[in-house]
């Protein structure tokens, strides 16, 4: 089932865990849901929805907000959901008490988006600022809740702070599963947003300045965040959080990501994406990472322009969720 997923082979793995019971069957569905969504299948995604398992019952609850006021409303009921008042009344009372991740879900139920993606950018940036670094995983979780939505309405530089944010926590996120190839991609892009908007940022931007050498000559995540840290260059704050990263991949108490762990061992390898592409009927497709040809399938990314290949694009969702095109928007190419 683990690899079956890995290759985004979604239809046979759910085929898999009907015979076999596996306990990766709710990591099936929320796939399924999504690519049920990216068709515009919204009636198959709520008939998944409502045979997830308990545990995934903050997903289906999620679903149902970020829809349009009136197929909300319809979902609000058919999931026995609280009204938008209760639940904008419990984020309230959830920010004043410091638990931040309960905050940014309960406004995206009150369907309060920007308010939840202001309240995790503010909580990102007292952690940094404050030098929290026992914090990091906390607010990578947070910001975990807030990638069920985009970003679009808020102002430019909010909307670009968090971006810098969820581009280096996916980093993080990639290095830990052994996601090598997009790395680096994930580094820069948060590096090129802080540089080129001139964006308030408080993770030192030397964290995100890694040359080629960096990544190419360390075989796993925990040799390299403590090589990095060594840097003479590197800020003691830079070195408190790079240590902090390196010491939870070292224990392994990382556990943002999936618990199916084998999921992520590793870059995606799509079948067929190794094949020559047929480019007799359309021009030929450069994938936004490496410059090269794209050969097998492809995904178009929001900005109508660039692609990636799908494997890319399946790697980059896992580990941030918003598009490459730093529009905000939610990258789904399941």
């Amino acid at each position: 089932v683990l690899k079956l997923l890995k290759c985004n082979e979604l239809f046979m793995a759910y085929a898999l865990v009907k015979l076999t019971n596996a306990s990766e069957t709710g990591e099936v569905l929320l796939r399924l849901t999504k690519r049920a969504e990216r068709l515009g299948q919204r009636d198959i995604a709520v008939e998944i929805f409502k045979n997830l398992p308990l545990e995934h019952e903050d997903e289906k609850y999620l679903f149902a907000a970020i829809q349009d006021e009136n197929n909300a409303a319809t979902l609000y009921t058919t999931f026995g959901m609280r009204d938008h008042g209760e639940y904008s009344q419990r984020a309230a009372q959830a920010a004043s008490s410091g638990n931040m991740k309960d905050a940014v879900l309960n406004y995206i139920l009150a369907r309060q988006s920007p308010k939840a993606a202001i309240t995790a950018l503010e909580y990102a940036d007292e952690t940094f600022k404050t030098n929290q670094v026992d914090k990091l995983e906390s607010v990578m979780k947070v910001f975990s809740i807030l990638a069920h939505v985009g970003l679009r309405d808020l102002e430019q530089r909010d909307r670009s702070r968090i971006l810098a944010y969820a581009s280096y926590f996916g980093a993080v996120r990639a290095r830990w599963m052994g996601m090598n190839s997009i790395f680096p991609q994930l580094l820069m892009n948060a590096l090129n947003i802080v540089e080129y908007q001139k964006i308030e940022f408080s993770i030192p931007t030397e964290v995100l300045k890694l040359d080629d050498a960096s990544f190419k000559v360390t075989a796993d995540a925990q040799r390299f965040f403590k090589m990095i840290v060594s840097s003479n260059y590197m800020s003691e704050f830079g070195k408190t959080l790079q240590t902090k990263v390196a010491q939870q991949m070292d224990s392994g108490s990382f556990d943002f990501q999936s618990k199916n762990t084998v999921i992520n061992d590793g870059d995606y390898v799509i079948a067929g994406s190794t094949l020559p592409s047929n480019t007799a009927n359309h021009k030929v497709r450069i994938s936004k990472f490496s410059d090269r040809i794209i050969q097998g399938p492809s995904v178009l990314l929001d900005d109508g322009m660039s692609f990636l290949t799908l494997a890319e694009a399946l790697m980059w969702s896992v580990a941030n969720p918003y598009s490459p095109s730093n529009s905000g928007a939610v990258l789904s190419p399941y």
